[in-house]
């Protein structure tokens, strides 16, 4: 299929999991992983090359985003990358410099790859006659594949042989023109799916065949699948110009004929069990479906001639048949005795039909355990964010991996939010490179939005070109407004202080750096964020955006240095002033006696949904009821409840979570200190 090939993520990463190609290739499994995260970086998403997209009716030069576009970054990445790890454009091309040491190996084999499926994509365009194909077809079976199992060395020779069949009809009927890919293609590729008796047979344990016949061999259990109605006996399709096909004889071979005799083998094979299976419901309106019409006589004859010791022949027949619901999670698949023909092995189901045993332990909270080593603010900051999955990670070493998201297999024309936030905030640290220095702020942005171009994260031509201008437009919005504040600090302090605190023999402990000041003594943490800090129309800050600047001003306040916390938004600015160290020591307190509790079970709280309850009271409307929307989310914008994975598992609903008695103890302790303060600065 190479010539019609798009050349897509997703194709190739599928085309490695074939072990034959990797062996080919010395691809080892275990870097599939690396070499996805490379491809996914170095903004590879479909085609070959430009000379490939120009044969699918696109116009000439589309390089960006191709194949070739990605391995040119690995491999300059790798070539002219410093001890840094950061290395400049050159030619035009931005070098993707997450490749260094031996790994540089795996893009050497990727270029292998992409070499061998380039001249494979060109020699398989031109049509050749049938004796030059069989040479070209043997070749790419050898370039891609290299077999060592025996199931590969019999498939490779089961194409080998559907080829050289091929080869001698064609000089039999002296078939000498030129012939496409497409007509060699299919007539090879089908004669190998044609069932023959050459196919392996009694190979394992279980046996995978069709029916066919000669094969009456006694088996202890077997099972026929999809005896459907329509489906078997098949109905074969005679051809137009097939006369003895349309006008049937006596005596003339019939299929369903044919077919019958084979059940009755099947049947007759069976020494312990037999198994038939069909689909008796549509998936539509759960209507009933009839089976085959053999396995329909097979039935009444069961019927008719066999009986239980009540006289009733139906009786049986309904013994002997099970209806299988359509979901796992069918009330059915778990009877209440734990006995009957109807099982499932997706046990987790089994608590929604099944209240636990009334002597069922409540779950206890864990002892509990000192940190390894003192704290960081980053790590009382990520409780803030979500103390359930700060339970989970530090404490269980569980952690919820969300669903590895398929290979992106098209050419960016928009960026969604997570795109948008990233790139700006890649060019505002592009720019605050020279933070004092706002004159060679707009270069440094053009330099790194020509970078994003080269790296293959823009839209093509005039789409990505207004995409860049919007996001030059919305970064110098907020470096103006950094600007403006960085002027009531002029004075740049060079250095680190040290943050420390300790509360019953817990540490927390860290290094602030950035900071900026008056002249005067006074002191600021000044900090960009490229996205809007406030919500909805009335303005409202954002706490969340906060949570760890926060954790940060009251270590350095406890410690008595008077800091003015800034976080410069692209819509508005929301301060924190200095606060009494006093203060500050009893919020410390709380939060680190909360964060050892948190540690021992999942705390009843929320980000969101805790915020919402505060902004409620604040606004005189329902917490509660403010509270559970904020958890549950809306089609606008989503809750707690849809963010995490760990409050999915241990607080399903709204209720399980507003109506815990601890859910406003939470609030006060870890939250109201940071609402309050920021309603004191606003006023």
């Amino acid at each position: 299929d190479l010539p019609e090939s798009r050349f897509a993520v997703s194709d190739l990463l599928d085309l490695l999991e074939v072990p034959a190609v990797r062996r080919r290739f010395g691809i080892e499994s275990g870097r599939l992983q690396s070499l996805h995260a490379w491809i996914e970086g170095s903004g590879i998403r479909w085609g070959l090359d430009a000379e490939q997209r120009a044969t699918l009716g696109l116009p000439e030069g589309l390089e960006q985003n191709t194949w070739r576009f990605g391995l040119r970054r690995m491999l300059l990445g790798y070539a002219v990358a410093g001890p840094a790890g950061h290395a400049d454009a050159w030619a035009g091309i931005e070098p993707f410099d997450e490749i260094g040491g031996l790994d540089a190996a795996l893009a050497g084999q990727l270029a292998r790859l992409l070499d061998a499926l380039s001249l494979w994509w060109a020699r398989l365009r031109e049509p050749v006659p049938p004796g030059e194909w069989v040479t070209r077809l043997r070749g790419l079976l050898d370039a891609f594949f290299a077999a060592e199992e025996e199931r590969e060395q019999w498939l490779l020779g089961r194409l080998d042989e559907a080829l050289e069949h091929w080869e001698t009809d064609c000089a039999a009927a002296r078939l000498e023109e030129s012939l496409p890919l497409t007509v060699v293609r299919e007539s090879w590729l089908e004669a190998v799916d044609q069932p023959g008796l050459s196919q392996r047979f009694l190979g394992g344990a279980v046996n995978f065949c069709t029916l066919m016949p000669m094969r009456a061999i006694p088996f202890r259990v077997v099972c026929l699948l999809g005896m459907n109605d329509g489906d078997y006996p098949r109905a074969p399709i005679a051809m137009d110009f097939d006369l003895m096909a349309k006008e049937y004889r006596p005596g003339d071979r019939s299929r369903r004929e044919d077919d019958r005799y084979l059940f009755l083998e099947a049947l007759l094979s069976a020494r312990e069990q037999l198994y038939v299976s069909w689909v008796g419901r549509s998936v539509r309106d759960n209507a009933e479906r009839p089976p085959s019409v053999l396995v329909n006589q097979l039935r009444d004859h069961i019927a008719s001639g066999w009986q239980r010791p009540d006289g009733d022949g139906t009786a049986l027949l309904r013994a002997l048949t099970v209806e299988h619901p359509l979901q796992p999670f069918s009330r059915d698949n778990f009877p209440v005795d734990g006995e009957g023909p109807l099982f499932t092995y997706a046990r987790e189901w089994a608590g929604y039909h099944h209240a636990p045993p009334p002597d069922e332990p409540a779950a206890v909270p864990l002892p509990e355990r000192e940190p390894d080593g003192p704290l960081r603010p980053e790590d009382l900051g990520g409780f803030l964010k979500n103390p359930v999955q700060s339970f989970f990670n530090r404490r269980l070493g569980v952690h919820f991996d969300e669903d590895v998201p398929a290979p992106v297999d098209q050419e960016p024309f928009g960026l969604d939010g997570l795109a948008q936030w990233q790139l700006r905030e890649g060019l505002v640290a592009a720019a605050l490179e020279a933070p004092d220095d706002p004159e060679d702020w707009p270069p440094r942005m053009d330099a790194a939005l020509a970078g994003l171009r080269r790296a293959g994260h823009l839209p093509l031509a005039g789409v990505g070109s207004a995409v860049a201008e919007g996001l030059r437009v919305e970064v110098a919005d907020l470096l103006e407004r950094y600007r403006l504040l960085a002027a009531g600090y002029p004075v740049s302090l060079d250095g680190s202080e040290r943050l420390y605190f300790e509360h019953q023999g817990i540490v927390v402990e860290g290094e602030l750096t950035g900071l900026r000041g008056d002249g005067a003594g006074g002191r600021c943490l000044l900090r960009p964020r490229p996205g809007r800090v406030t919500a909805g129309r009335k303005a409202t800050p954002r706490h969340d955006v906060l949570v760890y600047p926060w954790v940060v001003h009251l270590m350095a306040n406890a410690g008595g240095m008077e800091l003015t916390t800034l976080v410069a938004g692209t819509d508005a600015v929301l301060r924190l002033p200095p606060m009494p160290s006093g203060h500050c020591a009893v919020i410390l307190r709380e939060l680190v006696q909360g964060w050892r509790e948190g540690q021992c079970r999942p705390l009843p709280v929320a980000l969101q949904a805790a915020l919402a309850w505060l902004q409620a009271e604040a606004d005189g409307r329902d917490p509660q009821r403010e509270a559970g929307r904020a958890y549950e989310g809306s089609e606008h914008q989503a809750g707690d409840l849809l963010r995490s994975a760990y409050h999915r598992r241990v607080y399903p609903d709204a209720s399980s979570l507003v109506l815990d008695p601890g859910f406003q103890h939470w609030i006060d302790v870890l939250y109201r200190p940071l609402f309050d303060a920021v309603a004191e600065a606003g006023a």
